[in-house]
């Protein structure tokens, strides 16, 4: 063999092993950083939605509060307030003994609820009562109760606005999932 046919490859067999050493080592060096970074931006995206998810109750809330401030409302109030937050699902009135007297139409009055959560919280201040299955409806729900003219203003929350923003998958990638938890008072979540 020639000389530079034996240098040429010893020269080629040295960059390949370079090559794959120094491939191994930015790989090594760099999977941790992408991985934190990976983390970083999902933590972030996450942090934003529930911040989104807060954000959005508690603008529910305060329409409530504010419609609560109206001395009496008549059911077809009720049925304006609903109809122009279509987040809301339907509102009734509780009495101070926590008797349904007014709804927006969809929950029959005369309904005793003064044992209920609903009534106990909503006669204090105003309050979200977390998920719950509503037989009424069928469906899941959650409740914003405020206090009203000595008795409670509810409203049913359309589930649909909260897991829009629940199944929103931008930023979280193909397999991107969320998992939202509400704390409680005693800080159980």
């Amino acid at each position: 063999m020639k000389l530079g046919t034996i240098v040429a490859t010893i020269f080629i067999i040295t960059a390949i092993f370079l090559s794959m050493g120094a491939s191994f080592f930015w790989y090594s060096n760099a999977e941790p950083i992408l991985k934190q970074e990976v983390l970083n931006h999902l933590q972030s995206t996450a942090s934003d939605r529930s911040e989104h998810l807060e954000n959005f109750l508690t603008e529910l809330m305060e329409y409530v509060a504010i419609a609560a401030t109206h001395s009496e409302l008549s059911e077809e109030e009720l049925k304006e307030i609903r109809s122009i937050n279509p987040h809301l699902h339907s509102l009734y009135i509780l009495d101070s003994n926590g008797i349904t007297i007014r709804s927006s139409g969809e929950t029959p009055c005369g309904r005793d609820l003064s044992q209920n959560k609903v009534f106990i919280e909503g006669m204090k201040k105003t309050t979200l009562i977390n998920r719950y299955f509503c037989q009424t409806f069928n469906e899941e729900m959650m409740v914003i109760a405020t206090p009203h003219a000595g008795g409670v203003l509810v409203a049913r929350i359309e589930m649909s606005g909260i897991e829009k923003i629940i199944r929103d998958r931008q930023g979280l990638g193909k397999t991107g999932e969320v998992l939202v938890a509400i704390q409680g008072e005693e800080g159980r979540v």
